[in-house]
């Protein structure tokens, strides 16, 4: 199993991406819920064409797409399927960090997985292609930068960067507001 993290490497987006992520390996077939941590992710199947999430108590209903996906900040838990994990590359927003990312409002993506070429047209598929391409992480992880920085739509609100650290430790929404 091989599994690389690091942070970005510019400074335009250090403040909204926690890390980027590279996963290659086996894993057992199982379905396993994923809690939820209130963070997007943008996920890139390398292994196949396809994500899976589960639904109900038994997760007997499954919804397909896509090999790229946008899964929006969750409030519930998620359940995927780990043969997806086999070869996986993706970016770890920092809390509201992906909505710098997006023309829609983060808020369209909360408790969904998205198809990227739904969220971000022709550059999606496109960028999904790139990185399926590329030889090795250091490639991979360049392509993904380069990608959002393109994309980068607005700057980070220096209001979320003061209130995220208030709300991490507890403080309410309205305390964090002044």
């Amino acid at each position: 199993m091989r599994h690389i993290a690091v942070r970005p490497h510019s400074p335009a987006l250090a403040p909204l991406v926690a890390s980027l992520h590279y996963h290659e390996g086996e894993h057992p077939a199982r379905v396993e819920r994923i809690l939820p941590n209130g963070q997007a992710h943008l996920m890139f199947n390398l292994g196949e064409n396809e994500f899976r999430t589960y639904y109900g108590a038994d997760c007997a209903s499954v919804h397909r797409l896509r090999g790229a996906v946008l899964a929006g900040p969750h409030g519930l838990s998620t359940a995927i399927d780990t043969l997806e994990q086999r070869h996986l590359v993706a970016v770890e927003f920092k809390l509201g960090g992906a909505a710098a990312f997006l023309r829609m409002p983060l808020s369209e993506a909360c408790n969904q997985v998205l198809e990227l070429g739904d969220v971000w047209g022709a550059d999606g598929v496109r960028l999904h292609e790139r990185l399926y391409e590329a030889q090795g992480p250091a490639e991979r992880f360049r392509a993904l930068e380069d990608a959002l920085l393109a994309r980068l739509v607005r700057p980070w609100d220096p209001a979320i960067a003061a209130a995220v650290p208030l709300l991490k430790r507890g403080v309410p929404v309205a305390a964090a507001r002044t």
